[in-house]
């Protein structure tokens, strides 16, 4: 059998739900999710635990180190689309949009692939994601980057996926061109910001029982931040200045839109955040514009949901 050679670029990334936790979907022929993205897989290693036999040895036998726990992980990254709302999925438990965190402790996990342009493939069960990061700045694409903590990797997987999809036409990406409303209104003139989404999970001894791989996946906490950059006038920084003294909360919105604002035809992701200001800082004097910047911590009120990502199709 002749040795293939694998390339950065001869891959595309599939992604869809497990039929059971760290269980791969029952037909891996259908219902994948595509993304072009970038995928790593890291930390496949078992971990090392060190006996403390005594075996009279300057440098230890072998048979005083046993592999433990496997701990592997997955990191994604590039630009966002229609078809990473499967990633807002995976953070708040919804199916399908308006996108809410769901208030539970048990969390779905899915099975991702690295699918060659050959037939094989890595096929990696028991996904969860472990933190979500998505940013952009005026002029420039919505990026993402997120990192999943994963069960069992299957390296060279010979099983039948569905045909790799060939992407012949460049797709809409979301930019950063809609005006957002910042600040309950306040901030008109945005030109950045940055959400980032990590997931706590509790102690190791809870989720490896009995088991090499994790067997079950819990959360004990979200943590959900957002940041913003913004052109600095005296009224809209005082607003936020005033909000961070007085411990008040706000609403901020930026609608995504994945083409030219000029063009007829296209699908908006609105993120409306809520939460509390955590950080301030002040303009750059050196700088040709003053530029304000902010970092929220989103949480819940009991009536306001700390994030809603609501994603509409043209029509």
């Amino acid at each position: 059998m002749a040795n293939k050679l694998r390339y950065g670029n001869d891959y595309n990334v599939l992604i869809q739900a497990d039929s059971a936790f760290n269980v791969d979907p029952v037909d891996l022929t259908t219902g994948w999710t595509a993304l072009a993205d970038k995928m790593e897989i890291n930390n496949e290693a078992p971990e090392q635990v060190a006996l403390s036999k005594k075996d009279q040895r300057i440098v230890r036998y072998n048979h005083t180190n046993l592999a433990g726990i496997k701990k592997p992980t997955i990191s994604l990254s590039g630009e966002w689309t229609k078809d990473h709302n499967i990633l807002l999925s995976a953070l708040t438990g919804d199916a399908d949009s308006a996108y809410t965190i769901t208030n539970q402790n048990t969390v779905n996990s899915y099975t991702i692939a690295q699918q060659f342009a050959t037939s094989e493939s890595n096929l990696v069960t028991g996904c969860v994601l472990e933190t979500l990061r998505i940013y952009g700045e005026a002029g420039q694409p919505i990026m993402y980057d997120a990192t999943f903590r994963c069960g069992t990797v299957d390296r060279e997987n010979t099983d039948q996926l569905q045909a790799a999809a060939v992407v012949t036409t460049k797709p809409y990406m979301f930019q950063f061109c809609d005006t957002p409303a910042l600040h309950d209104g306040y901030i008109t003139n945005a030109n950045s910001f940055e959400y980032n989404f990590t997931r706590i999970f509790p102690d190791d001894k809870f989720l490896f029982q009995n088991s090499q791989v994790w067997t079950a996946a819990y959360q004990c906490e979200i943590v959900c931040e957002f940041k913003a950059t913004y052109v600095y006038g005296n009224e809209n920084d005082a607003n936020v200045f005033g909000e961070l003294m007085s411990q008040t909360m706000s609403t901020d919105t930026i609608t995504l839109r994945d083409a030219a604002n000029e063009k007829e035809d296209y699908n908006t992701l609105a993120i409306v955040t809520y939460g509390q200001l955590i950080d301030y800082t002040l303009p750059d004097p050196e700088r040709c514009m003053f530029e304000g910047s902010f970092t929220k911590k989103l949480l819940y009120d009991g009536s306001h949901e700390p994030i809603t990502a609501t994603y509409t199709a043209d029509s």
